[in-house]
């Protein structure tokens, strides 16, 4: 009798779950939040596939070009786990940079954000500043400090790290700060208005951009003697 009653207690547990996981599939467990994969950087009129990370089976999702004005490229399918992303075949001003938005079920869920470059792809955008560079010691004064950077290109390369002087400063200014004087501004360093590159577009420019320094600790200053 002990063990029918077990037995029973199991079966009607396994029946509460499994309409459970019928009637609210998001609910039951823990899931992560759905996230858009791609690249940030295209070239004009190219075509890229984007996804759904943590795709969950049951769910509906669904894509769409925010504030589309006909300019900014287009989808080739409008719901699912992936679609396909046509860019737009010229971008005067970076104006035509895409964001693209999903839901799920109705819900917004997420947006992702493209640069299409339609400038030459070779020419120098800007750089970015990837870690600290500190080439004297602060027994002469005034000793230099710098930054470490890459530059940028328009179709959103980089070249190689070098360090790059960026003034003189005595001992008493943040010889010895922990990030340097123009450390402390990590980020897109943009030169294209100055370049009169119009359509120039790399993904560093892009509003909001996450930029984080990939070198730690200081380079040598090859100015510094």
């Amino acid at each position: 009798m002990k063990g029918s009653k077990v037995s029973l207690r199991v079966r009607t547990f396994c029946l509460v779950l499994w309409l459970a996981v019928t009637a609210w599939p998001g609910m039951v467990f823990c899931v992560e939040a759905p996230v858009i994969s791609g690249s940030r950087q295209m070239g004009c009129g190219a075509q890229q596939v984007l996804s759904i990370m943590n795709y969950q089976t049951g769910n509906t999702y669904s894509w769409s070009i925010a504030d589309d004005n006909g300019n900014k490229g287009s989808l080739l399918f409008f719901e699912g786990e992936q679609v396909v992303y046509a860019a737009p075949n010229d971008n005067p001003g970076c104006q035509n940079n895409p964001t693209i938005e999903v839901t799920v079920n109705g819900e917004a869920a997420g947006t992702f954000s493209i640069a299409i470059d339609c400038g030459p792809s070779s020419e120098k955008a800007g750089t970015i500043r990837v870690g600290k560079c500190k080439g004297c010691d602060c027994y002469k004064n005034p000793c230099r400090m710098g930054c470490r950077i890459k530059d940028v290109y328009c179709d959103g390369s980089t070249g190689p790290v070098h360090c790059n002087g960026w003034g003189l400063f005595r001992c008493s200014e943040g010889c010895n700060a922990e990030d340097g004087a123009c450390c402390a501004h990590a980020g897109f360093n943009d030169l294209r208005q100055n370049r009169n590159l119009k359509d120039c577009c790399p993904e560093f420019a892009l509003p909001g951009y996450q930029f984080k320094p990939e070198v730690s600790g200081y380079g040598h200053d090859p100015l510094c003697l």
